[in-house]
């Protein structure tokens, strides 16, 4: 019986249902990922965590409506912010959304940023584009957002170019464009991939640093299970186009409930306990060939002969958990400590 002094849970400000994207490929329609449910509430970090091909990326794009123009479309499911569908609005009112309400970041910041133009320029257009502000309001409104972001003397690097940042200070020019006109989410696709480990701790305090100083939501996105256990509070373990598990991030790690999660985590370098690696057999199918049954049973050590033909469910495990396995209740696997 629910207690009802105690405050009824807020709405999630993100919330995913049943999102299919397909492509056109040679052969055929494919669908790259497949009926993926996840929310992400007001002020947290949700972590989408696999191996490359495992439908992250696809995802985020495919939340952001950002599909179409490499030949996708999502043929099923719902993306509400804040109470309002997003799938079927006009590419204007995208754009919007995209600049306003969600920030984003990306891997390879030099790639994002035009070589031609000054990055003072590039985050003062931004808030033109979306604000409506004045030139010169902009501009010092790109100053005030490097500063925020811990950019030295922003007053003079705002007249730079990105080919004079650093990786890690070029990532934090990017923070700045995608939070300048103060969005309520942030999503950040594996944005620290391409720095070394120091620039790359740098980036992540900076961005729980300014979570707590802003309100953000974050969805993050990653491959490294070391990253997504610093930084979030609930994860989704995704593989072959479908979340396979879903847990608060300390529960998913001292009990992962599903065997390619288990799997994942034994494959991570650990330099307390000088284990050795234990690599996943295979690799993570193409999306036109995705097996029948589970999708994970060609490599999994614990497949029974159930696992090949029977397609399981995405189903509550206690303790607020989601898990697509068969065999998950007979299951005892190891996790982290």
């Amino acid at each position: 019986m629910t207690d009802p002094n105690e405050p009824a849970p807020s709405a999630p400000l993100l919330e995913v249902k049943g999102l299919t994207v397909e492509f056109r490929t040679e052969h055929g329609p494919v669908q790259v990922a497949r009926e993926v449910c996840f929310t992400v509430r007001s002020g947290e970090t949700f972590g989408l965590v696999g191996e490359s091909g495992s439908g992250k990326t696809v995802t985020s794009l495919a939340v952001l409506g950002m599909v179409g123009p490499s030949g996708g479309r999502t043929p099923a499911g719902s993306v509400r912010l804040d109470g309002r569908e997003l799938r079927g609005l006009p590419r204007r009112e995208l754009r919007r959304v995209r600049g306003n309400e969600i920030g984003m970041i990306f891997q390879e910041s030099r790639r994002s940023l035009d070589p031609a133009f000054t990055v003072g320029d590039q985050i003062a257009e931004t808030m033109r584009a979306h604000l409506g502000i004045s030139r010169r309001d902009a501009r010092r409104r790109a100053v005030e957002m490097l500063e925020l972001v811990g950019i030295p003397a922003a007053a003079r690097r705002v007249h730079e170019y990105p080919h004079q940042f650093s990786g890690g200070m070029a990532q934090r020019v990017m923070l700045a464009i995608a939070l300048c006109c103060s969005p309520k989410l942030l999503i950040a696709d594996e944005p620290t991939t391409a720095l070394d480990v120091t620039a790359q701790a740098q980036v992540l305090r900076l961005i729980r640093d300014l979570q707590d100083e802003l309100g953000l939501a974050v969805l993050f996105i990653s491959h490294d299970l070391g990253v997504i256990a610093q930084m979030c509070d609930r994860v989704a373990v995704m593989y072959a186009g479908q979340i396979v598990e879903q847990a608060p991030v300390e529960d998913l790690f001292l009990r992962p409930r599903h065997p390619y999660t288990a799997a994942l985590l034994r494959s991570v370098p650990n330099a307390r306990d000088g284990a050795d690696l234990v690599a996943i057999p295979g690799v993570v199918p193409p999306a036109h060939a995705w097996p029948a049954g589970c999708r994970f049973h060609p490599r999994c050590a614990h497949a029974a002969d159930r696992c090949a033909s029977e397609a399981p469910g995405l189903v509550p495990a206690g303790d607020g958990a989601l898990v697509r396995c068969l065999l998950a209740d007979t299951l005892a696997l190891e996790g982290v400590r």
